[in-house]
């Protein structure tokens, strides 16, 4: 019975609770859970109110667009704002009885139409919106994707691929019936993903330390290149200091050297003087001997005059 009763429902179409239509490009839902089509979904979230059956082109709000109007429908918007009314095909005004009316109304038609469709009050135990519950799961779970991927743009919720379960870690709504199977299901893609969150955990861990160890190794190899630069600078500079030191005791050596070559020159030079010296004084010595031997003679041999 239970098998039979699911492939009904998931054979039967889900039906418009405003204009009662099975045809729609996109199906959407209300406040209050209900399927609308996308044109009652449309106007109720641009108007606030339910979409009339019989709905006119001069109704329909513009979005911030500059819409010229017709000759026609502008007098006839104007009939209709001197009357202060707008009726739909049910003879309800909206426009005297405000959105309060229009909700009532929505609910009226929306419990017809559970009624119609065979529901009548067998509500959902789960399900807090009091939706009709023979529809197939995977519609309502389509709508849920939509508005999803519609309302959460901004942050990465993306719609759940064919056959996931839905999970409340993708940001999807779990308020709709789920069977056993169902969340045994839910479960195991959850338990899968802590696991897969686990190991990427495990991997970023595991690329971190990876990090931190190359980042210590390159900080000891960097050490070690500066302390064998400054060794070897140290090496340089010891041998430039022992190679001026071997100048600076070679250029003393020299100096020395130079110091006695200078002193024996000076001595050889004052022999020299005493020897010149000694040398002129006997060459004088042996003048004035040589003079006073030839002045006798010279006196001798002159003769003397008479006086």
């Amino acid at each position: 019975m239970a098998t039979m009763a699911n492939h009904d429902r998931e054979t039967t179409q889900p039906t418009c609770q405003n204009c009662t239509t099975t045809t729609t490009p996109l199906w959407r839902r209300d406040e209050m859970g209900a399927v609308l089509c996308n044109a009652c979904g449309l106007f109720l979230k641009l108007h606030g109110r339910p979409r009339p059956i019989s709905l006119k082109t001069d109704v329909i709000k513009s979005r911030n667009r500059v819409k010229t109007m017709r000759p026609d429908l502008a007098k006839q918007k104007k009939q209709n704002q001197s009357l202060g009314a707008t009726n739909d095909v049910n003879g309800v005004d909206f426009g005297q009885q405000g959105n309060g009316v229009g909700a009532a109304n929505m609910g009226a038609r929306r419990a017809s139409h559970r009624s119609a469709n065979g529901n009548g009050d067998d509500h959902s135990p789960i399900s807090r919106t009091g939706t009709p519950n023979m529809y197939n799961v995977q519609i309502y779970q389509n709508l849920d994707d939509h508005f999803q991927s519609q309302q959460l743009p901004g942050f990465g919720v993306s719609a759940a691929s064919p056959g996931r379960p839905p999970s409340p870690m993708n940001g999807e709504r779990l308020d709709i019936p789920q069977t056993h199977e169902q969340l045994i299901a839910v479960n195991s893609s959850l338990k899968t993903r802590v696991s897969e969150l686990e190991v990427i955990q495990e991997l970023y861990r595991g690329r971190i330390q990876q990090l931190e160890q190359e980042e210590s190794v390159r900080q000891v190899q960097e050490a070690g290149k500066a302390d064998e630069q400054l060794r070897s600078q140290v090496a340089i500079i010891g041998e430039s200091n022992s190679q001026l030191q071997k100048e600076l005791e070679e250029s003393h050596r020299r100096e020395n050297m130079l110091k006695r070559r200078l002193d024996e020159l000076e001595v050889e030079l004052k022999d020299v003087k005493d020897s010149l010296e000694t040398h002129e004084n006997g060459r004088a010595k042996r003048q004035r001997l040589d003079d006073n031997a030839t002045k006798p003679i010279d006196d001798t041999t002159t003769p003397r005059s008479d006086s």
